[in-house]
């Protein structure tokens, strides 16, 4: 996701967007709660980055519990999401 500002894609794939992989778990470890919100915001960014980069299709794919990420860009950017789960 670091190298992509700037490019464009026909398509994107970001995958394995779940909590604890976007944002790090490590990312969001500390005491001090200025320096969690300013590491979240940069992840968010990066985040943001990296989805904007789409021309035509974005592909956002997660299992498990999906990164907090998901759930505000489907609110806040206007995003539809469409969660399926399989069962074995």
């Amino acid at each position: 996701m670091h190298r992509v500002k700037g490019l464009e894609f026909r398509a994107v794939f970001m995958v394995a967007l779940n909590s604890g992989v976007v944002p790090l778990d490590g990312m969001l470890r500390s005491k001090d709660p200025v320096e969690v919100e300013l590491r979240t915001a940069n992840e968010r960014a990066l985040f943001h980055v990296a989805a904007t980069r789409a021309v035509k299709w974005l592909f956002l794919s997660c299992f498990g519990e999906p990164s907090i990420y998901l759930a505000r860009t489907s609110n806040d950017e206007g995003i539809g999401t469409s969660m399926t789960s399989r069962q074995r």
